[in-house]
């Protein structure tokens, strides 16, 4: 707030000649006509929009102990002067690169070692806001040395944000945004080159034993029921969906002209990438074989492919058994489970990864509100008891299975995968089974056991797919 008297003076100090100037009629002027300032009561006056206010306080902060000020008011209260940080930021960027100072002043600490680790809500928030800012003001294409590990410390900190869960939903979600334009170090190129790597926060590929589980459910859809055991052999499936960055370098190997990147989110690498039909995932999943057969790196008697419905829910629901805590990938041919910890599943045929009540914390749905695909692994509490990121929401998964045949004759349960339902080679004209759920889709469609179903040549805006790597007959 201003008061009136203030108010005046400045202004007529502003202006060059005095002597026609009325003091009166220019307070009048402010009370009735002025459309920036707005009176909040007998002589005090104030900017009536907040954007006003923000602006004129980064101004202020840039030349007023900056960078120290400005980081100690937002890291306190980031809601309040989220804008402002970033406004000064953008203020000073045109003139130099002093932006780098406010976001080391954000973002002044290491982050935890690990997403279990609890980090203060300062230092959090601290670290959120320095990505933000170098998302919208640095020239990243040109970091010189000396930021180089700025950058990387922010970085590693919008990856703790991501995996332990901090902050509510769309703030991680815009966290995700971030580190996309920031490059995500989750995605080494060569650690998703090596199919059994323990690559630490690299994801990588998430072993599902054999064994039997609870396939269906008795939520009233026909096409779910029975509750069944199905036996399923052992697999390991990729911890999250097939991101934009990964199909990316598919494209850039791929001679068909049909290949291509259909996706609104084409700018962000570490969202899963939409609109790919099932004949499109397929070349995918047999382009990544014959690459890393190329470069010996498959173990004799892997194959990589789509999911069928019974690996898929499975890996969402875990078998008769689950492990105490999510498995690694083995850097050995096979599955090294021998130190694995094992106890009775509590819930076999449970509605979601996480549990039997739906939870937007725990996955992007509807009711979560982001409204578009996140960045994979924005949800760790909705890891499925294998660790698998993502099964509920995001986006609707393809895989190999048909939901019909040439005749209409639908594949209904019990599941028994050499009834012809695992065939490839069937016409266009079937329907194959999704997966699920996505970010448009309300809780019940983004349960274990739901079934969606598309054409094979469908593109859509939230269907994408992941890999398995599996020792059963999958065909080529």
């Amino acid at each position: 707030d201003i008061l009136e008297k203030d108010l005046v003076f400045a202004l007529l100090n502003v202006s060059p000649d005095k002597s026609d100037t009325r003091p009166e009629l220019l307070a009048r002027f402010l009370r009735e006509r002025a459309g920036l300032l707005a009176a909040r009561g007998e002589g005090v006056y104030a900017f009536p929009h907040r954007t006003f206010q923000e602006y004129l306080a980064a101004c202020h902060l840039t030349e007023t102990d900056f960078p120290d000020s400005l980081a100690g008011l937002a890291c306190e209260d980031p809601e309040r002067w989220r804008e402002v940080t970033l406004l000064a930021a953008a203020r000073v960027a045109r003139t130099s690169d002093s932006y780098w100072s406010l976001a080391e002043a954000l973002c002044c600490s290491q982050p935890p070692e690990t997403p279990d680790a609890k980090a203060e809500s300062q230092a959090v928030w601290g670290a959120f806001l320095a990505g933000q800012l170098l998302a919208e003001s640095a020239n990243l294409a040109r970091v010189v040395p000396r930021h180089r590990e700025k950058l990387e410390k922010v970085q590693r900190w919008l990856v703790y944000i991501l995996q332990s869960g901090a902050l509510s939903p769309l703030d991680r979600a815009a966290a995700g945004n971030t580190l996309a334009r920031l490059e995500d170090p989750r995605f080494d190129s060569s650690a998703y080159h090596l199919p059994f790597s323990q690559a630490g926060d690299v994801l990588g590929f998430v072993p599902v034993p054999a064994g039997p589980f609870q396939m269906g459910s008795s939520q009233g859809i026909s096409e779910e029921e029975p509750i069944h055991t199905v036996y399923v052999d052992a697999f390991y499936m990729d911890e999250a969906e097939v991101t934009c960055e990964r199909y990316s370098r598919f494209l850039e190997d791929s001679v068909h002209p049909s290949h291509k990147l259909w996706n609104p989110e084409h700018d962000r690498p570490d969202h899963p990438v939409v609109g790919v039909t099932w004949y499109e995932a397929l070349a995918f999943t047999r382009w990544l074989e014959d690459t890393w057969k190329a470069a010996d790196r498959l173990p004799a008697g892997w194959r990589v492919t789509l999911p069928n419905e019974a690996e898929w829910e499975k890996a969402a629901r875990g078998g008769q058994e689950i492990p105490v805590s999510a498995m690694v990938s083995s850097a050995q041919e096979g599955f090294n489970l021998t130190d694995a910890s094992w106890l009775p599943n509590p819930q076999p045929p449970r509605v979601y990864p996480w549990g039997d009540q739906p939870e937007p914390d725990k996955a992007n749905y509807a009711e979560t509100g982001i409204g578009a695909t996140s960045a994979v692994g924005c949800f760790p509490g909705g890891a499925s008891p294998y660790g698998v990121l993502d099964l509920s929401g995001n986006v609707w998964e393809w895989t190999r299975s048909l939901f019909d045949d040439e005749k209409d004759q639908q594949y209904l349960y019990p599941y028994i995968p050499n009834d012809g339902r695992e065939r490839l080679d069937a016409s266009n004209r079937c329907f194959r089974v999704l997966r699920g759920g996505s970010f448009y889709y309300e809780a019940r469609y983004v349960r274990c056991a739901i079934r969606g179903r598309n054409l094979p040549v469908s593109r859509l805006r939230y269907l994408g797919f992941r890999v398995v790597l599996s020792h059963s007959p999958a065909g080529r």
